[in-house]
């Protein structure tokens, strides 16, 4: 899954892969539909796993 699939605005698209993140992991594929849907999300996964990418891309679209 990439990242474009998941309808984020444009700008931070751009700045994401800027950053080359280019495959979602499977905690970000998992976490970041509910949070666009503002669900509660509490993830429990190894280190490096895309949590906090999940979160911040997730929340900066909410902010945008």
């Amino acid at each position: 899954m990439t990242i474009e699939e998941f309808a984020l605005d444009e700008v931070l698209l751009s700045a994401i892969r800027k950053q080359s993140y280019n495959k979602q992991t499977p905690t970000q594929v998992a976490d970041i539909p509910l949070i666009l849907d503002r669900k509660y999300v509490v993830a429990g996964a190894a280190t490096r796993t895309g949590k906090t990418a999940a979160c911040a891309f997730t929340y900066l679209q909410l902010l945008l």
